[in-house]
């Protein structure tokens, strides 16, 4: 009794504490809507502040690189393949090349320089490049550089995308500045200066993330606090022979119909693994409970649970009333199968063994989650006279279609008279 009260006043603090939470979101989007400009303008410049501390990150360790290359180099004599054995590297987007005075290179490794290589920054149609170098004793010059990606709506390192960034490019100063765009100097150097133009989300969209990120935990922590309750109350939902009792497997059921029902309000604005979305897979056939690849798994758990739930109070029920739910879960699965094919645009089950993609795991999973709650309800632990119900049933039920398909064939061989 003292554990359940326990159980039971931590699912009433989570949901307090989710309702606090929305008040606190509601409260921080009316905030940001009454002066956004002074919070965008804060925002972009503490932005700023890390996309230069990483830049200077990147240097340092170009410059180190550079450094211990020139050291390696300039101990001994080497061969040309001695060069391009010490400019060897694992590290993913950076690269080393030895040049000569004029440019003409001698050994390089790793990512391609498509630019001279005569300024810190440089760039070519879809990448900057950083670049560091040192002179070696023969006069010629070892260069250590990184590549970063600076396509236009990139999201990789040092630029990212948030509530108020919706994308962000790196130039050298000659960009036009698109409108509404926020311009920005990350560095400068002797030989060349970095910009960076950050274009922001509009009022509108940053408000309403605002919403939805705190919409979203409230809906996970409301969640939470019902499968939690579903669990406590199954734990405690026993007779004293060991039998589930019909009132507690009942309530533990709705709530977790209550936990699935609080997920539907989470809303995820940037999806890139395309299971959020209704692009891959989206259907009507139970709602929203089946709007994209990720709301039909949590369907598919909740159905799972629900009848893992019940599957004891479900044997109890008569056999032919057991059989009719059976034929009706087992039509519901062949419909849901049907409309998967037809509505997705990839298929569920993977060509070998391993999903190719995250989109299609889930799906598959989803599927899976389906069949396995339709063999929970197919258990059957009748006595044997009980179980000759189901045959004979059949049975009966095949002899008068016999009679209709005979009676059918005789008049379609007999003339009519």
């Amino acid at each position: 009794m003292i554990r359940s009260r326990t159980t039971f006043l931590a699912i009433a603090v989570a949901v307090a504490t989710a309702i606090c939470l929305w008040g606190v979101s509601a409260w921080h989007a009316n905030r940001v809507a009454t002066s956004f400009d002074q919070e965008s303008a804060k925002h972009f410049n503490d932005d700023v502040v890390h996309v230069r501390a990483e830049v200077k990150e990147i240097e340092r360790q170009l410059d180190v690189r550079a450094e211990h290359l020139a050291a390696r180099i300039d101990a001994r004599q080497h061969s040309l393949m001695g060069l391009f054995h010490i400019l060897q590297s694992s590290e993913p987007n950076r690269g080393a090349r030895i040049v000569t005075p004029n440019g003409a290179p001698i050994a390089w490794w790793g990512e391609d320089l498509r630019a001279l290589g005569i300024k810190t920054y440089q760039f070519d149609t879809t990448n900057l490049y950083i670049i560091r170098a040192h002179t070696l004793k023969s006069g010629d010059i070892v260069q250590a550089f990184a590549r970063i990606d600076n396509t236009p709506g990139g999201n990789a390192p040092p630029r990212h995308i948030d509530e108020w960034v919706a994308g962000s490019v790196f130039h050298g100063g000659f960009l036009r500045q698109e409108p509404g765009a926020v311009r920005f100097v990350v560095e400068k150097r002797p030989d060349a200066t970095l910009w960076i133009d950050i274009t922001p989300h509009t009022k509108i969209d940053v408000v309403d993330r605002i919403r939805k990120n705190g919409r979203n935990t409230v809906a996970v922590l409301l969640a939470i606090a019902a499968i939690a309750a579903a669990i406590a109350v199954r734990r405690t939902g026993f007779s004293p022979s060991g039998r589930a009792e019909a009132r507690p497997t009942l309530l533990a059921v709705l709530f977790v119909i209550a936990a699935r029902s609080a997920l539907l309000a989470v809303t995820v604005i940037d999806d890139p693994l395309r299971i959020f979305r209704f692009d891959v897979y989206g259907s009507k056939l139970l709602g929203p409970f089946s709007k994209s690849p990720f709301d039909l798994l949590l369907t598919g758990i909740a159905l799972f649970a629900i009848v893992m739930l019940a599957g004891e109070w479900l044997t109890r029920l008569r056999l032919m009333l057991r059989i009719a739910v059976m034929l009706v879960a087992s039509y519901g699965f062949v419909l849901l199968a049907e409309n998967l094919v037809n509505n997705s645009r990839i298929s569920s089950i993977p060509d070998h063994l391993v999903p190719t993609s995250t989109a299609q795991a889930v799906l598959l999973v989803a599927v899976m989650l389906f069949g396995f709650a339709l063999l929970r309800l197919a258990k059957h632990e009748a006595t044997f006279k009980a179980s000759l119900v189901l045959p004979i049933a059949l049975a009966l039920a095949r002899s008068p279609l016999r009679l209709v398909r005979s009676g059918t064939s005789r008049d379609a061989v007999t003339p009519p008279s």
